[in-house]
């Protein structure tokens, strides 16, 4: 009988330093992603910094994830991002968030522009802190209000977007043109002067016809489209 609890004891501390010597290499792969990564995903590139900020730019959809395993029955999300990530950042042009993208990261927020059109099942799964950070009346908004995330509007300005939609259009170029020609428009002239492209100080037919060119993806030289300093 002594032997037997002996064998039983023995078999309980081999697993346990197992499981301490597993978790304390996971533990260091977790304090590795506080280093600057980045690569693809899908059709969009990611960045992660120092501080633990994913940046994700591109044009068209990331790629989907699923779960791995972590620890005790912990999952997290297979991403190549990790679970050790406290604030994302989606620029304008992605317009899918990948299905399990996310998945027990608990961020503290996701900033999603208009140009996100679907999010994928469970990709903000264990994140129940998170703040949701778009533009109004926008797709972060809806998926914001029908999951029960907190939501915070977004009130980046960027270059040419006269209306305050996050986006950079041939509304915008439209809404100058109503301005130039003295027509009135339902939007503050803060607002309005994001669309001083030229930044003479006034809004004109020139300041359109740059928008014009870069909703048809003419070059123009300035950055439109680009979050004002």
């Amino acid at each position: 009988m002594k032997k037997i609890l002996s064998l039983i004891i023995v078999a309980v501390l081999l697993c346990s330093t197992f499981s301490s010597a597993a978790l304390a290499a996971e533990m260091d792969d977790l304090a590795e992603s506080g280093k600057d990564t980045s690569g693809t995903t899908g059709d969009c590139t990611w960045y992660l910094d120092y501080y633990k900020c994913l940046w994700i730019s591109g044009n068209g959809r990331m790629d989907d994830y699923s779960t791995k395993y972590l620890y005790f029955g912990y999952y997290i999300t297979s991403a190549p991002w990790g679970n050790s990530i406290k604030k994302v950042f989606i620029r304008n042009g992605v317009t899918n968030i990948g299905e399990y993208s996310f998945y027990n990261c608990n961020l503290e927020s996701v900033t999603i522009p208009v140009s996100v059109t679907s999010i994928g099942d469970h990709a903000l799964d264990g994140c129940p802190n998170t703040t949701i950070i778009g533009y109004k009346n926008s797709f972060a908004e809806k998926y914001a209000n029908e999951n029960g995330f907190k939501f915070r509007v977004d009130s980046t300005p960027y270059l040419g977007d006269a209306d305050g939609n996050g986006e950079v259009d041939m509304t915008d170029a439209t809404v100058i043109q109503r301005v130039a020609t003295m027509i009135a428009v339902p939007y503050d002239e803060e607002q309005l002067m994001c669309a001083d492209i030229d930044d003479d100080g006034d809004l004109t037919i020139v300041d359109a016809t740059f928008i014009q060119r870069y909703s048809t993806r003419i070059a123009v030289p300035y950055p439109i489209g680009e979050e004002i300093e």
